[in-house]
């Protein structure tokens, strides 16, 4: 369905806080401002988010992923893997 843009190409900005400590107005410009890139190339390694999958890791449990702007879950990883060959 279509719905209004009043913020960017988004009906509303990315909640925050975001999780794992990324950085606000990067992904509202990715996620909202943003027809060509996404954020540079190993920037999931400056947030928390290592730390987070270890600890998950460690107690045996997956990580659920949920989109920024309506807090929807995306996707559980990792199924059927290791937590390595997620990160690889």
């Amino acid at each position: 369905g279509y719905w209004m843009q009043t913020h960017g190409t988004c009906e509303k900005p990315p909640m925050n806080p975001l999780r794992w400590e990324c950085d606000y107005e990067t992904a509202d410009r990715i996620c909202c401002f943003n027809r060509h890139f996404a954020e540079f190339a190993g920037y999931w390694m400056q947030t928390t988010f290592a730390n987070d999958g270890k600890t998950h890791e460690s107690v045996g449990q997956a990580i659920t992923f949920y989109d920024s702007i309506y807090g929807y879950p995306v996707f559980t990883s990792p199924k059927e893997r290791s937590w390595k060959q997620f990160l690889d």
